[in-house]
């Protein structure tokens, strides 16, 4: 029935991972597969029964359109890409305890980070202890050995305690409430003294002012915590601010150097910054100004929220809030997903466990609790606040350069599943042949897949891997589905051979896909262009090599000049469709964002 127990009840359940990569993958899979057994029917039903081709014949043109449709080489780059940066991420003391969340990291909108052990170092010291006059005369000092002593609290707080107040107990410990971030305080009863009560003052004894200098240092970024008498308890819950002030301790806990450096990254790359802490929203806003946080010195007090609709807005409207308690940092989370945003939340206690779970990212500090390490995606090993940005900045690598295969691998998926379609409606065989493919498929799919991964693209991700396949891959897979039929339909008029027919569709099909290389290169600098130049001489080269595998037709002039005229009229038909499908996503995307 313990606390910490309930949180962990709750964090148990284990969330999906949420991946737009796998979801995409999984998806064009699983629609892919539903087409695979009725088309490959239809196909050797037609070619063997109605055509009358010979099994050879039927069986490889079926297969070439069956190979063709799945982006196989797409699974395997991507899965080689994560795991690489898992291990790239393991030397600079990342633990990355689920592959794909390297992907979610690199989308984030919001970074939502604790006070206490992420900003700061968690590296607490007294700085101060003020006795208080009061009707008792009672030593402080003594007092608070004793009640260290009796705690079974073991958080950092606590434990900064236990290092000062070091000497053995003089009184011994009859009850004790243990600390909760829901009441900000801890008791214990001690014999002949009574129940000693530790904890933040606005809760202990709101209406009590603090020193002028406390209020400046705590103002500054230090902590303030009071020791307080009260004379029974078991109503001490009903009755707190019957509470005597005995003292003030004063723990200072240093920034971490990396801060304002790390926030600085964020804040530039389109992520907003939120310190959500269970301190004193005073202190929190101040060492949040010192890390650099966007309008810190503008926040909130969690205590002070009473209903859902104030804790949205405060959530949405402010980059500071205090004195927030575990269930609301839960639905803080909650309310930011709710308004379309990817929330990655930093933690390091049994108090954020809640809020890992729920976020779109988790990231625990290596010397957090055991369950916060267990519930997050990413284990921050050092502390180091500026490793985050490595890992931010290895997933946008990734995801970027992916995104950008992704649609070279999906063109060809795209115009081999219509034009199996295309096949079937026409009655006429599959216009490629396996080879044909291969060597297309090293030039549009394998070279400058694999070269674009060398490039380092930081740049936060502006649209989803489908919207990006569906801007570059679809236009120009319909154009080669057109000239595809138009050329099928003209070839008896034209008078043109089966390799003739073969090596118009060839070539018009390769000056296509190259161009939808171009514009996923562009703008086009010097390794793009040189990946480009490389890639164009590579297939001029590789095709007289092997024109006796291609099966085609040897070039004349007669040739050439159809290949030509079927190239000049696919330009236009390909900017036609283009900025179709363009205006299309654009308006899609505008949707989506208001």
């Amino acid at each position: 029935d313990n606390y910490a127990n309930k949180i962990t009840d709750q964090a148990r359940t284990r969330k999906p991972v949420s991946s737009e990569l796998l979801n995409t993958f999984n998806t064009v899979t699983r629609y892919t597969s539903y087409l695979v057994l009725p088309l490959s029917i239809l196909m050797l039903y037609q070619a063997y029964i109605i055509r009358d081709q010979s099994i050879t014949s039927t069986i490889v043109n079926t297969a070439t359109a069956l190979l063709g449709m799945l982006p196989k080489g797409l699974v395997l780059l991507t899965s080689v890409s994560l795991a690489a940066s898992v291990v790239k991420l393991g030397k600079q003391k990342t633990l990355v305890q689920e592959m794909f969340s390297i992907e979610t990291l690199s989308r984030i909108d919001v970074l939502c980070l604790d006070k206490t052990g992420t900003l700061t170092e968690g590296k607490m010291e007294i700085e101060q202890v003020i006795d208080l006059d009061n009707p008792f005369s009672y030593d402080t000092h003594e007092i608070m050995c004793s009640f260290v002593a009796g705690s079974l609290d073991n958080n950092i707080t606590f434990q900064t305690l236990k290092k000062y107040y070091n000497t053995p107990a003089k009184y011994k410990t009859l009850n004790r409430i243990a600390f909760s971030s829901a009441r900000k305080w801890s008791a214990i009863e001690l014999e002949t003294i009574g129940t000693i009560i530790v904890g933040a003052p606005e809760i202990i004894q709101p209406k009590y002012q603090l020193p002028e200098h406390v209020v400046s240092m705590a103002q500054s970024g230090a902590r303030v915590l009071m020791i307080g008498h009260h004379n029974n308890i078991n109503i001490i819950q009903e009755t707190i601010n019957q509470t005597t002030p005995l003292g003030l301790i004063i723990i200072k806990d240093p920034i971490r150097k990396d801060a304002k450096k790390t926030l600085a990254f964020f804040s530039d790359n389109d992520v907003n910054v939120k310190v959500i802490s269970g301190d004193n929203p005073a202190t929190v806003s101040a060492i949040a100004l010192q890390a650099g946080v966007v309008n810190a010195d503008n926040y909130i007090d969690a205590s002070t929220i009473k209903t859902d609709e104030q804790l949205e807005d405060a959530i949405l409207n402010y980059n500071v809030i205090g004195r927030a308690t575990p269930f609301q940092k839960h639905k803080m989370i909650l309310c930011l997903q709710k308004h379309k945003q990817k929330v990655a939340m930093t933690g390091d206690g049994v108090n954020d466990v809640l809020a890992l779970k729920d976020a779109d990212v988790s990231i625990a500090m290596g010397s957090g609790s055991d369950i916060a390490r267990q519930v997050a995606q990413f284990i921050i090993i050092d502390g180091k606040l500026e490793t985050l940005v490595e890992v931010v900045r290895e997933g946008r690598l990734v995801i970027n350069n992916v995104t950008r295969s992704a649609s070279m691998y999906y063109l060809k998926t795209i115009y081999t599943i219509l034009l199996s379609f295309l096949s079937i409606l026409l009655n006429i065989p599959y216009p490629f042949i396996p080879f044909q493919m291969t060597l297309l498929d090293m030039f549009i799919e394998g070279f400058p897949s694999f070269m674009i991964l060398f490039e380092r693209n930081i740049e936060k991700p502006k649209e989803s891997i489908t919207h990006h396949a569906l801007r570059y891959s679809l236009p120009n897979a319909l154009t080669i589905v057109l000239s595809v039929g138009i050329i099928k339909l003209l070839a008896p008029s034209l008078h043109l051979s089966l390799p003739e027919v073969f090596s118009i569709l060839y070539f018009t099909t390769a000056f296509i896909s190259i161009h939808m290389i171009y514009r996923i290169y562009c703008p086009i600098n010097w390794y793009r262009g040189g990946v480009l130049v490389i890639d164009i001489i590579g297939f001029i080269l590789s095709t007289p090599i092997f024109w006796p595998l291609l099966e085609m037709h040897s070039l004349n002039s007669k040739l050439i000049s159809y290949i030509l005229i079927t190239i000049i009229i696919c330009i236009p038909v390909l900017i036609i469709l283009t900025r179709l499908i363009g205006k299309y996503l654009n308006k899609i995307q505008t949707k989506s964002i208001n």
